[in-house]
């Protein structure tokens, strides 16, 4: 199914992410996505572990899918400069978030709303829209508290590693990474 609402011009984004809305974290390989044994990798979930900024070592870029098409959202993603080579998305949504936090690992995570100005920087206000320049269906998963540097932060390894096992069916690589569109079929996902 073509997700067609970026054809509507204007329509705000919401602040609220419900917990059915399908959500796209990019993938790497083989940071994020190892091809070689075909599986994801608990690092797909994983915030920056390293740097001054607390803030950002605890949160993992993510797409909020129903607010941009499959082909933007692989555009913005060709567009980050990772170690790795673009091979495309895992897909989930909140259900999934909450039935890992329901396993008590000593960190739980939600899903924050974090639209992005075509600079990168955070639009504070909150206020997006759909087809507004830079990447208004920026969100993020967000940890309770940050990983702490040089430190197996074994909390935060269980969490991103039971998410990376729920979402192994949820792998969607991309048949043809060097086009500027997506290819591929429908990024869907199911409850856990």
């Amino acid at each position: 199914m073509k997700n067609f609402v970026s054809s509507i011009n204007r329509e705000k984004i919401p602040i609220d992410i419900s917990q059915d809305e399908i959500i796209l974290r990019v993938l790497f390989d083989p940071s994020f996505y190892n091809k070689k044994k075909d599986s994801l990798t608990r690092k797909a979930f994983w915030p920056k572990a390293t740097g001054d900024d607390e803030e950002q070592r605890r949160r993992v870029s993510v797409m909020r899918r129903q607010y941009s098409t499959d082909t933007d959202c692989k555009k913005s993603s060709r567009a980050i400069r990772m170690n790795g080579d673009y091979v495309g998305f895992v897909s989930f949504m909140g259900v999934h978030i909450e039935h890992v936090n329901k396993l008590k690992y000593g960190v739980t995570a939600s899903l924050e709303f974090t639209p992005l100005d075509k600079k990168g920087n955070y639009i504070h206000s909150k206020l997006a829209y759909v087809n507004q320049p830079g990447s208004p269906m920026h969100a993020e998963l967000v940890y309770d508290f940050p990983l702490i540097p040089n430190d197996p932060n074994p909390s935060h390894r269980l969490f991103a590693e039971e998410l990376a096992t729920l979402l192994k069916d949820s792998v969607h690589l991309d048949p043809e990474p060097g086009s500027t569109s997506w290819l591929g079929g429908a990024m869907v996902c199911t409850s856990p």
